[in-house]
């Protein structure tokens, strides 16, 4: 009953899987020396493609709606300075999980609201 169990499930998995490609690369492989839109010169390669990069990165972060939102940097002057504490002995206790990323956002979100509170 076990190998018919066993036989079922490759059945099954052939079934379900992906097919196995005609040939070693999936994906055809690039020509060095026959390239239509390269120069020459591979540092004017580098250039072209790092100035590409970059023209991309400015749009990363800009949105339709971008407008709407404003930096909250810039205190006034009625914000308090950091090294004014009106209670040393408070604490906060956070908790985070989640990747690295996550993790580093709630304690930076925890550090400023531990500043508003004085903590």
């Amino acid at each position: 009953s076990l190998l018919l169990l066993l036989l079922l499930l490759v059945f099954f998995f052939s079934f379900v899987s992906p097919p196995i490609p005609d040939h070693p690369y999936p994906y055809p492989r690039r020509s060095l020396s026959s390239s239509s839109s390269s120069s020459a010169d591979p540092l004017i390669d580098f250039e072209k493609k790092k100035n590409r990069a970059v023209s991309l990165n400015r749009d990363l972060w800009n949105t339709s709606s971008s407008e709407n939102y404003y930096g909250c940097s810039n205190a006034s002057k009625d914000f308090l300075r950091a090294d004014v504490k009106t209670h040393p002995d408070r604490y906060l206790l956070i908790s985070t999980s989640g990747g690295l990323n996550q993790q580093r956002t709630g304690i930076t979100d925890a550090v400023v609201a531990a500043y508003i509170l004085n903590a």
